[in-house]
């Protein structure tokens, strides 16, 4: 099933865009401050969250994950992102096995890491309350 979004330019470095279920204002960004790039590191940040609450609902045990922060650093070219790093706090502590289902789900389950080029690195970090 493909999905529409409408993305209207509206001069000065800057567009906004509507997805097919937003009922809010549009998502505006401004090249010169709010950037696509960034547009995308958040898409990968909430994208990761959204994944291990889905995983961990499947495994029976809630994520209590809180809060991404994406930093990402561009190419030599400075025409892509050369890296991604990626740091996920959880609200609680979280037994072994648990992590692992985490980690897995943070490798292998995200829509847009595996949308992203595999040559750009990404080193995700998962921080959780002692």
């Amino acid at each position: 099933m493909s999905k529409v979004i409408a993305i209207d330019y509206q001069g000065k470095y800057q567009s906004a865009t509507e997805t097919y279920f937003n009922q809010e204002p549009p998502v505006t960004v401004n090249a010169t401050r709010f950037t696509p790039v960034d547009l995308l590191a958040a898409a990968y940040g909430s994208c990761l969250m959204a994944t291990i609450d889905f995983a961990t609902k499947k495994a029976g045990f809630q994520a209590g994950v809180v809060r991404s922060e994406v930093t990402y650093e561009m190419a030599a070219d400075g025409l892509s992102v050369g890296a991604y790093t990626i740091k996920i706090y959880f609200s609680e502590a979280h037994t072994n096995a648990q992590k692992e289902t985490i980690a897995a789900a943070t490798k292998e389950l995200c829509h847009v890491g595996n949308t992203i080029n595999p040559a750009i690195t990404k080193t995700i970090e998962l921080v959780y309350e002692p």
